[in-house]
Protein backbone atom coordinates (compact mmCIF):
# COMPACT_ATOMS: atom_id res chain seq x y z
CA UNK A 1 0.00 0.00 0.00
CA UNK A 2 1.12 3.52 -0.72
CA UNK A 3 0.73 6.93 0.84
CA UNK A 4 -0.20 10.43 -0.25
CA UNK A 5 1.67 13.70 0.04
CA UNK A 6 0.41 17.14 -0.96
CA UNK A 7 2.34 18.92 -3.73
CA UNK A 8 1.21 22.36 -4.89
CA UNK A 9 -2.26 21.70 -3.49
CA UNK A 10 -2.66 18.31 -5.18
CA UNK A 11 -2.52 14.81 -3.71
CA UNK A 12 0.37 12.78 -5.08
CA UNK A 13 0.41 9.04 -4.47
CA UNK A 14 3.64 7.15 -3.88
CA UNK A 15 4.96 3.80 -2.75
CA UNK A 16 8.03 3.63 -0.53
CA UNK A 17 10.12 0.47 -0.15
CA UNK A 18 13.29 0.31 1.92
CA UNK A 19 14.30 2.50 4.85
CA UNK A 20 18.07 2.85 4.66
CA UNK A 21 20.71 4.03 2.26
CA UNK A 22 20.46 6.57 -0.52
CA UNK A 23 16.97 7.80 -1.54
CA UNK A 24 15.97 6.89 -5.10
CA UNK A 25 12.96 8.60 -6.67
CA UNK A 26 11.48 6.45 -9.46
CA UNK A 27 9.69 8.29 -12.27
CA UNK A 28 7.37 6.59 -14.75
CA UNK A 29 6.06 7.65 -18.16
CA UNK A 30 2.89 7.10 -20.17
CA UNK A 31 0.60 5.13 -19.76
CA UNK A 32 2.16 3.73 -16.59
CA UNK A 33 2.38 4.70 -12.90
CA UNK A 34 4.30 3.79 -9.77
CA UNK A 35 3.13 0.21 -10.42
CA UNK A 36 5.83 -0.02 -13.11
CA UNK A 37 8.59 0.11 -10.50
CA UNK A 38 7.30 -2.45 -7.98
CA UNK A 39 9.63 -5.33 -8.99
CA UNK A 40 12.72 -3.14 -9.11
CA UNK A 41 11.83 -1.54 -5.78
CA UNK A 42 11.52 -4.95 -4.16
CA UNK A 43 15.04 -5.82 -5.30
CA UNK A 44 16.58 -2.52 -4.19
CA UNK A 45 14.78 -2.16 -0.86
CA UNK A 46 17.50 -3.97 1.11
CA UNK A 47 20.01 -1.25 0.18
CA UNK A 48 18.10 1.96 -0.54
CA UNK A 49 15.04 4.05 0.23
CA UNK A 50 13.00 3.87 -2.96
CA UNK A 51 10.08 6.16 -3.70
CA UNK A 52 7.90 5.52 -6.76
CA UNK A 53 5.37 8.28 -7.32
CA UNK A 54 2.35 8.66 -9.55
CA UNK A 55 2.90 11.90 -11.43
CA UNK A 56 0.13 14.49 -11.53
CA UNK A 57 -2.67 13.19 -13.73
CA UNK A 58 -1.53 9.58 -13.47
CA UNK A 59 -2.32 6.52 -11.39
CA UNK A 60 -3.86 7.31 -8.01
CA UNK A 61 -2.69 10.93 -7.93
CA UNK A 62 -5.04 13.85 -8.52
CA UNK A 63 -6.06 14.49 -12.13
CA UNK A 64 -7.15 18.15 -12.18
CA UNK A 65 -8.43 19.14 -15.64
CA UNK A 66 -7.10 22.68 -15.27
CA UNK A 67 -3.49 21.68 -14.53
CA UNK A 68 -0.59 21.87 -16.95
CA UNK A 69 0.90 18.52 -17.96
CA UNK A 70 4.01 19.70 -19.75
CA UNK A 71 7.41 18.17 -19.03
CA UNK A 72 8.33 21.39 -17.25
CA UNK A 73 5.24 21.21 -15.04
CA UNK A 74 5.88 17.56 -14.16
CA UNK A 75 9.49 18.43 -13.27
CA UNK A 76 8.10 20.87 -10.71
CA UNK A 77 5.86 18.11 -9.35
CA UNK A 78 8.99 15.98 -8.88
CA UNK A 79 10.73 18.82 -7.03
CA UNK A 80 7.65 19.44 -4.89
CA UNK A 81 7.45 15.75 -4.08
CA UNK A 82 11.08 15.64 -2.97
CA UNK A 83 10.61 18.80 -0.88
CA UNK A 84 7.41 17.47 0.71
CA UNK A 85 9.25 14.35 1.87
CA UNK A 86 12.06 16.44 3.34
CA UNK A 87 14.71 14.89 1.10
CA UNK A 88 17.74 17.10 0.46
CA UNK A 89 19.53 15.20 -2.31
CA UNK A 90 18.32 12.16 -4.22
CA UNK A 91 19.00 9.89 -7.12
CA UNK A 92 16.28 9.97 -9.76
CA UNK A 93 15.57 7.01 -12.02
CA UNK A 94 13.36 7.92 -14.97
CA UNK A 95 11.75 6.02 -17.84
CA UNK A 96 9.78 6.73 -21.03
CA UNK A 97 8.25 10.24 -20.95
CA UNK A 98 9.46 10.35 -17.36
CA UNK A 99 12.89 10.62 -18.97
CA UNK A 100 11.90 14.00 -20.39
CA UNK A 101 10.51 15.10 -17.03
CA UNK A 102 13.66 13.89 -15.29
CA UNK A 103 15.93 15.73 -17.72
CA UNK A 104 14.09 19.01 -17.14
CA UNK A 105 14.35 18.49 -13.38
CA UNK A 106 18.03 17.53 -13.53
CA UNK A 107 18.99 20.52 -15.68
CA UNK A 108 17.21 22.95 -13.36
CA UNK A 109 17.96 21.33 -10.00
CA UNK A 110 21.23 19.48 -10.47
CA UNK A 111 22.29 20.55 -6.98
CA UNK A 112 19.53 18.28 -5.62
CA UNK A 113 20.93 15.17 -7.34
CA UNK A 114 23.38 12.55 -6.21
CA UNK A 115 23.01 10.53 -9.41
CA UNK A 116 20.89 10.55 -12.58
CA UNK A 117 19.52 7.27 -14.01
CA UNK A 118 17.87 7.26 -17.42
CA UNK A 119 16.15 4.16 -18.82
CA UNK A 120 14.70 3.89 -22.36
CA UNK A 121 13.41 7.41 -22.08
CA UNK A 122 12.31 10.26 -24.29
CA UNK A 123 15.02 12.76 -25.20
CA UNK A 124 15.89 15.25 -27.92
CA UNK A 125 13.26 15.01 -30.69
CA UNK A 126 12.60 11.29 -30.24
CA UNK A 127 9.03 11.78 -29.15
CA UNK A 128 5.82 9.87 -28.73
CA UNK A 129 4.81 6.85 -30.72
CA UNK A 130 1.85 7.30 -33.03
CA UNK A 131 -0.60 5.89 -30.47
CA UNK A 132 0.37 8.52 -27.88
CA UNK A 133 0.18 11.30 -30.47
CA UNK A 134 -3.28 10.07 -31.43
CA UNK A 135 -4.38 10.15 -27.78
CA UNK A 136 -3.19 13.74 -27.42
CA UNK A 137 -5.17 14.85 -30.45
CA UNK A 138 -8.39 13.71 -28.75
CA UNK A 139 -8.17 16.60 -26.29
CA UNK A 140 -11.18 18.44 -27.75
CA UNK A 141 -13.37 15.38 -28.28
CA UNK A 142 -16.89 15.42 -26.73
CA UNK A 143 -17.64 13.40 -23.59
CA UNK A 144 -19.57 10.67 -25.39
CA UNK A 145 -16.40 9.83 -27.32
CA UNK A 146 -14.54 9.05 -24.07
CA UNK A 147 -17.31 6.72 -22.95
CA UNK A 148 -16.48 4.35 -25.79
CA UNK A 149 -14.18 1.44 -24.78
CA UNK A 150 -11.31 2.81 -26.88
CA UNK A 151 -8.52 2.65 -24.33
CA UNK A 152 -9.74 -0.66 -22.95
CA UNK A 153 -9.12 -2.08 -26.41
CA UNK A 154 -5.97 -0.05 -27.15
CA UNK A 155 -3.82 -0.30 -24.05
CA UNK A 156 -3.23 -4.07 -23.64
CA UNK A 157 -2.01 -4.49 -27.26
CA UNK A 158 0.07 -1.32 -26.87
CA UNK A 159 1.79 -2.68 -23.76
CA UNK A 160 2.38 -6.14 -25.21
CA UNK A 161 3.60 -4.62 -28.44
CA UNK A 162 6.54 -3.04 -26.60
CA UNK A 163 7.74 -6.34 -25.14
CA UNK A 164 10.35 -8.80 -26.34
CA UNK A 165 8.70 -11.39 -24.08
CA UNK A 166 4.95 -10.93 -24.49
CA UNK A 167 4.34 -13.03 -21.36
CA UNK A 168 5.56 -10.05 -19.33
CA UNK A 169 2.11 -8.49 -19.81
CA UNK A 170 -0.53 -11.04 -18.84
CA UNK A 171 -4.09 -9.78 -18.57
CA UNK A 172 -3.81 -9.24 -14.81
CA UNK A 173 -0.84 -6.90 -15.22
CA UNK A 174 -2.38 -5.10 -18.19
CA UNK A 175 -5.51 -4.45 -16.15
CA UNK A 176 -3.44 -2.81 -13.39
CA UNK A 177 -1.98 -0.39 -15.89
CA UNK A 178 -5.39 0.25 -17.44
CA UNK A 179 -7.29 0.83 -14.20
CA UNK A 180 -6.53 4.58 -13.77
CA UNK A 181 -7.69 5.31 -17.31
CA UNK A 182 -11.07 3.61 -17.24
CA UNK A 183 -14.33 5.56 -17.25
CA UNK A 184 -15.01 9.05 -18.51
CA UNK A 185 -12.67 10.93 -16.17
CA UNK A 186 -9.88 8.39 -16.52
CA UNK A 187 -10.00 8.50 -20.32
CA UNK A 188 -9.98 12.30 -20.35
CA UNK A 189 -7.02 12.32 -17.94
CA UNK A 190 -5.04 10.04 -20.26
CA UNK A 191 -5.64 12.40 -23.17
CA UNK A 192 -4.50 15.39 -21.10
CA UNK A 193 -1.21 13.79 -20.07
CA UNK A 194 -0.63 12.60 -23.64
CA UNK A 195 -1.18 16.09 -25.05
CA UNK A 196 0.87 18.02 -22.47
CA UNK A 197 4.60 17.46 -23.08
CA UNK A 198 6.43 18.44 -26.25
CA UNK A 199 9.74 17.90 -27.97
CA UNK A 200 10.32 21.66 -27.84
CA UNK A 201 10.97 21.25 -24.11
CA UNK A 202 13.66 18.59 -24.48
CA UNK A 203 15.28 20.20 -27.52
CA UNK A 204 15.76 23.41 -25.51
CA UNK A 205 17.70 21.70 -22.71
CA UNK A 206 21.42 22.14 -22.10
CA UNK A 207 22.24 18.64 -20.88
CA UNK A 208 25.77 19.67 -19.91
CA UNK A 209 24.15 21.18 -16.81
CA UNK A 210 23.62 17.65 -15.50
CA UNK A 211 26.97 17.29 -13.74
CA UNK A 212 26.30 14.36 -11.42
CA UNK A 213 27.29 10.78 -12.34
CA UNK A 214 24.77 9.32 -14.77
CA UNK A 215 23.70 5.81 -15.65
CA UNK A 216 21.92 5.13 -18.94
CA UNK A 217 20.29 1.68 -19.07
CA UNK A 218 19.02 0.59 -22.46
CA UNK A 219 16.85 -2.38 -23.37
CA UNK A 220 18.02 -3.19 -26.89
CA UNK A 221 14.74 -4.51 -28.30
CA UNK A 222 12.70 -1.37 -27.66
CA UNK A 223 10.50 -0.93 -30.76
CA UNK A 224 9.99 2.78 -30.11
CA UNK A 225 13.15 4.44 -28.81
CA UNK A 226 16.54 3.70 -30.41
CA UNK A 227 19.86 3.04 -28.68
CA UNK A 228 21.35 6.10 -30.36
CA UNK A 229 19.61 8.17 -27.66
CA UNK A 230 21.93 6.58 -25.11
CA UNK A 231 24.95 7.31 -27.29
CA UNK A 232 23.96 10.95 -27.66
CA UNK A 233 23.40 11.32 -23.93
CA UNK A 234 26.89 9.97 -23.25
CA UNK A 235 28.28 12.79 -25.37
CA UNK A 236 26.04 15.55 -24.01
CA UNK A 237 25.65 14.97 -20.28
CA UNK A 238 28.00 17.09 -18.20
CA UNK A 239 29.34 14.45 -15.81
CA UNK A 240 30.64 10.88 -16.00
CA UNK A 241 28.25 8.55 -17.86
CA UNK A 242 27.98 4.78 -17.77
CA UNK A 243 25.93 2.95 -20.39
CA UNK A 244 24.55 -0.52 -19.64
CA UNK A 245 22.57 -2.56 -22.15
CA UNK A 246 20.02 -5.32 -21.67
CA UNK A 247 19.52 -7.60 -24.70
CA UNK A 248 16.32 -9.48 -25.50
CA UNK A 249 14.24 -6.92 -23.64
CA UNK A 250 11.61 -4.44 -24.79
CA UNK A 251 10.60 -0.94 -23.74
CA UNK A 252 9.23 -1.71 -20.26
CA UNK A 253 12.42 -3.27 -18.91
CA UNK A 254 11.16 -3.02 -15.33
CA UNK A 255 8.54 -5.65 -16.20
CA UNK A 256 10.70 -7.93 -18.34
CA UNK A 257 14.10 -7.79 -16.62
CA UNK A 258 13.70 -6.36 -13.10
CA UNK A 259 16.58 -8.37 -11.63
CA UNK A 260 19.00 -7.10 -14.26
CA UNK A 261 17.78 -3.52 -13.85
CA UNK A 262 18.16 -3.61 -10.07
CA UNK A 263 21.60 -5.24 -10.29
CA UNK A 264 22.87 -2.61 -12.74
CA UNK A 265 21.56 0.23 -10.56
CA UNK A 266 23.07 -1.25 -7.40
CA UNK A 267 26.46 -1.78 -9.07
CA UNK A 268 26.50 1.78 -10.40
CA UNK A 269 25.51 3.36 -7.08
CA UNK A 270 27.98 1.23 -5.18
CA UNK A 271 30.83 2.36 -7.44
CA UNK A 272 30.01 6.06 -7.53
CA UNK A 273 29.05 6.34 -3.86
CA UNK A 274 32.65 5.42 -3.02
CA UNK A 275 34.13 8.26 -5.06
Amino acid sequence: MGEYVTVNGHKIYYVKKGDKGEPIVCIHGIPTSSFLWRKVQERLAAYYQTYALDLLGYGKSDKPPEAKYTATAQAEVIKGFIDALGLKKVTIACHDQGGAFGQVFACKYNDRLNHFIFMNGVAYDYWPVIEVKAMGKMIAAPDFFFQLPLFEMMLPPLLRGTAYNKAAFPDKVAREYMAPWMGLEGAKALVRVAAGPSEAETMALDLSKIKCPALVIWALDDPYLPFEIAERLKQDLGGPVRIATIPECGHFLQEEKPEEVAAIIHDFLTEYSKR
